[in-house]
């Protein structure tokens, strides 16, 4: 299941009461000002738009805008710090408080980047080859800190559904010029039908469109988010002001997001047990840290 950086973000302002969405301009008055009708049920008041922002999600190129004032009660009209060009009577628009639509994606992103999920990849192995660029097959793996298991995997050549999983006797991780390589002193004997399989943490890339998805778990993206944009919220506003206002909220959605983690392992650690283990055989170091190379 993927979720979009539009819904993410107005399911994150919305849950901290920092956004409204599913608006639609009413009328347009000029190239700075448009006329809101539906905004008088959610900020029935002239100053509960200052430090807002309008955000013209149906653009081409969306775009926002400072809300400079709000009419109302006199009428429900939106002038806004620069004009904006291709909106009609219909465009759909959200309204922001307090963090810009760009700070609030920033924070989305920022969170996501945070998150993983496993994968897996893949390697040929080829007979007295001993080391292997694992960012060849694994193109998003960025440090060795990400893998989590390496192990051989044999296919039987004359049954293929017969496949077994063994533990690498010894293996070391190296990191040269930006890419990641393992080097195994000993290979198995029948290379030929053997791959090389290697499970890491992949991190969620962040969204550059609204209209692009992560299937980061929803549930886990939306609670990251919100952590996200609550300590980008600190860092804007001040701490006395934050905590005034969201302390409460800051504690229910770090209690949330820290169950959530636990749900969908993103505290989880695991490493092959090898690589602290003492291991004898032809060649091979007693010890991890006695390579000989």
């Amino acid at each position: 299941m993927s979720i979009s950086r539009i819904s993410l973000l107005e399911l994150c302002a919305g849950d901290l009461g920092l956004g409204v969405a599913g608006l639609n301009i009413d009328a347009v008055v000029s190239s700075t000002s448009y006329t809101i009708n539906s905004l008088a049920d959610y900020i029935p008041e002239d100053k509960a738009a200052q430090d807002a922002y309008a955000y013209f999600k149906a653009l081409a190129t969306p775009v926002w805008r400072r809300i400079d004032t709000y009419g109302y009660p006199t009428n429900n009209n939106v002038i806004v710090s620069r004009a904006v060009t291709g909106v009609n009577a219909n465009t759909a628009v959200d309204i922001f408080f307090m963090l810009n639509p760009d700070e609030m994606i920033g924070a989305i992103n920022a969170a996501l980047n945070e998150l993983f999920r496993e994968d897996r990849g893949y390697i040929t192995l080829v007979d007295g080859n001993t080391k292997y660029d694992l960012t060849a097959t694994l193109t998003w793996l960025t440090n060795k800190g990400q893998i989590q298991r390496t192990t051989f995997l044999w296919t039987d050549p004359a049954n293929a559904v017969n496949v077994i999983e063994s533990a690498i006797p010894a293996r070391r991780l190296v990191e040269e010029s930006g890419k990641v390589y393992i080097i195994i002193p000993q290979l198995p004997p029948d290379c030929t039908n053997t791959k090389l399989a290697v499970t890491a943490r992949k991190y969620y890339a962040s969204l550059d469109t609204d209209a692009g998805t992560t299937d980061c778990p929803p549930p886990l993206a939306r609670a990251a988010g919100k952590m996200r944009i609550l300590q980008e919220l600190w860092h804007k506003i001040g701490s006395t002001r934050a905590k005034a206002n969201f302390g409460l909220e800051m504690a229910v959605t770090e209690k949330q997001f820290a169950a959530l983690r636990t749900v969908y392992n993103q505290d989880t650690i695991t490493h092959d047990p090898v690589m602290e283990e003492a291991w004898v055989g032809p060649e091979v170091p007693v010890e991890q840290g006695e390579w000989p190379w």
